[in-house]
C-alpha cells in the first residue's frame, strides 16, 4: 500500500464506528472535545467507553468481518 511504500500516516475522521474498527490501526475517542482514549480500536471501543462517549448502549458482537457495534437504546442523561 502507499501508506506502507512512503512509511506514511494517514488520518481519517470517521463517524461510522464499524468502519472505524474495520479499517483503523488506531482510534481516538473525543467527549465534549476532549480527547477520551486513544488506542488500538479492540482497546478503546467497548462497552463503557462507548455509553460514556456517545450516550448508547450497544453490544459489541464478532463478525466474520471483525467486531461490529450494534445500538440498543439511548442512555438517560
Amino acid at each position: 500500500s502507499l501508506q506502507l511504500q512512503r512509511q506514511l500516516t494517514i488520518v481519517a475522521v470517521l463517524h461510522e464506528i464499524n468502519l472505524a474498527i474495520r479499517y483503523s490501526d488506531r482510534v481516538a475517542l473525543v467527549k465534549d472535545g476532549k480527547l477520551y482514549d486513544i488506542d488500538k480500536p479492540t482497546i478503546a471501543i467497548h462497552r463503557d467507553s462507548i455509553k460514556e462517549v456517545f450516550g448508547i448502549d450497544v453490544e459489541i458482537i464478532d463478525t466474520p468481518l471483525g467486531k461490529q457495534v450494534l445500538p440498543l437504546a439511548a442512555v438517560e442523561p
